[in-house]
Parts: structure tokens; sequence; C-alpha cells
């Protein structure tokens, strides 16, 4: 709902009496625009119908007066910047900075212009529950004002939604690969295990007759697919960690993968196959050693 263009300012410090030339956002807004969206403000106000002289008054973001040379929000109110050639604005106010774009983006230094008649959307709170009959209404008001245009409205957390459509794809079906993925893993292990057991058949049966304990059987069938299931850990963790890194440089904010998101993907790929071998592994350690060793 957000409607941006690019313009050119040219900005004067009261530091330094440096000529600046920077180009900001430029949003145009009504009266009630800040008040609507709970922006909040940094220092300053909000354009208000009693002061006629805000037709020339703007309000920057914290970024565009910070590039303007403004080391505190407050020192930017009442100055004057030249937009343009010949607008001379005085700044009135400061928002906060706010995202008007999605995470990927930087939060850019905007100049926010009082445009009272600019009409292209109209923003409307619905209060829960009420979203159809508010519809209905809109349409009625809409059509008594505008009847020879059509009645077109979405809803802005919908609107901001599909920013993050292709992510969430990405998630969901990263997550179904990722799930076939362990299933086949495991399904290997345990083909894997069954063979081991199988060629050791006798070797565990004599064990068994010498006195090898349930535990000691359990530990020699498994402790090669150890050794490489942690082998293949350190292999894929830096692996994963910098593809990881790299998806993650396309956001402007963004987490930091810690060290424990790691640790519990290479705790449960343990689990996971322990458990796997141990099916199999734990039928050899109690199969009766005569039995064993009658096995060809």
């Amino acid at each position: 709902m957000i409607m941006l263009n690019r313009c050119k300012i040219n900005g004067q410090t009261h530091f330094s009496g440096q000529i600046l030339f920077i180009w900001l956002y430029n949003l145009g807004i009504d009266y009630d625009f800040i008040p609507a969206y709970q922006i909040q403000m940094s220092a300053g106000r909000n354009f208000s119908r009693d002061f006629v002289s805000d037709k020339n008054a703007v309000i920057l973001n914290e970024n565009a007066s910070s590039l303007l040379g403004f080391k505190d929000p407050a020192d930017a109110i009442h100055q004057k910047i030249l937009r343009g050639d010949h607008d001379t604005l005085t700044i009135v106010g400061v928002t906060a900075n706010y995202h008007h774009l999605g995470l990927q983006k930087i939060i850019d230094p905007m100049i926010i212009l009082l445009r009272p008649n600019f009409s292209q959307f109209y923003s409307i709170k619905i209060n829960a529950g009420q979203t159809q009959q508010a519809i209905a209404s809109l349409k009625v008001t809409w059509s008594r004002y505008f009847p020879r245009d059509p009645f077109d409205y979405f809803f802005l957390d919908e609107s901001f939604g599909q920013q993050y459509k292709a992510d969430a794809l990405f998630g969901t079906v990263f997550a179904i690969f990722a799930f076939l993925a362990i299933l086949i893993a495991c399904f290997g292990l345990l083909g894997l295990s069954a063979y081991n057991v199988l060629q050791r058949t006798k070797e565990i049966g004599i064990r068994k007759v010498l006195g090898a304990s349930v535990q000691s059987i359990l530990l020699l069938l498994s402790k090669d697919f150890l050794k490489l299931i942690i082998i293949s850990l350190f292999l894929a963790i830096p692996f994963g960690w910098y593809i990881m890194s790299k998806w993650l440089e396309d956001y402007a904010f963004r987490i930091h993968i810690g060290w424990w998101v790691f640790a519990f993907a290479g705790a449960t790929a343990l689990i996971i196959a322990i458990i796997t071998i141990y099916i199999q592994t734990m039928k050899a350690a109690v199969k009766n050693p005569v039995t064993s060793l009658r096995s060809e």
C-alpha cells in the first residue's frame, strides 16, 4: 500500500555548511497516515491541520536524518532542505526507522511529504470478526462516490506475506526432501547393518560362547558405522554452514547461525543412526550362540 518514488534532495548541514546531494525515497501521506500505522516519532511531530505552513514541511526517517549529517534526530528539526531545484522544505519531524519492504531489503533513507489529496490507496482498519460486513459496507460507499471505478481491495498482511511466499515454499520443499533423504539413509543403514550381522554371525556366536556380553556385541557391531557417521558429520557441518550463510546474505536483516544448531542436528543424526543400527544388531546380540555357530 506504500508507493515510493526516488527523489533528489540537496541537503545543507548545519555542521560544516557543505552541500550534500543525496537520493532518498519519496513517500506522500496525509495527516492520519503516521498514527494509523502507529509509526513512532523519534523527534518533532506529525503533520497537522493546525499548521498551514506544513504544506512546505517534510518528515524524515532516522536513516535520512543521519545521512544528512544530523547526529541526533532532534538536531534536524526546523532545519531547511532543498528538494529538486526550487522546493525549500522545513523538517518538522523524524520517524523511527521501519520496514516498508521485506526483510531482504535495507531500511532506505526516506523523505515523507504531505500529500492529503493523494488517493491511489485508502487504508482502512477493520475490527476482528467483522471483515465481511466491513467489505460489504465499503463496497456500497465506494459505488456511491466512485461509480465508474471498480471496487478492488487487498489485505495488507497478505500483501506483505507474498514477499516471503517463495521462502515458505522453499522451506516446505526442503523439509520434504530432507525427510526423504533421512528415510533413504535409514533404509541404507538398516541394510548395511543386516549384511554386516550376516557376515559375522559365527564370530558373534563364538564371542558369546567365550562370555561376551550383549553390550560388548552391540558396541562391536556398531562402532564402525558410528565412525563413518561422525566423519560424515565433520564433512557435512562446514558445507551446511557455508550454504546457509550464503542464503542468509540475501537478507539485510537476518539471524546468525549458532553452533547449537549444528550440535542439535548432529546429535539427532547420531540418535537416528543408532536406533536404526540397534534394530539389527540387537537381534544378533541376543541370538542363541548355538544357532549362530550352525549357520553357514
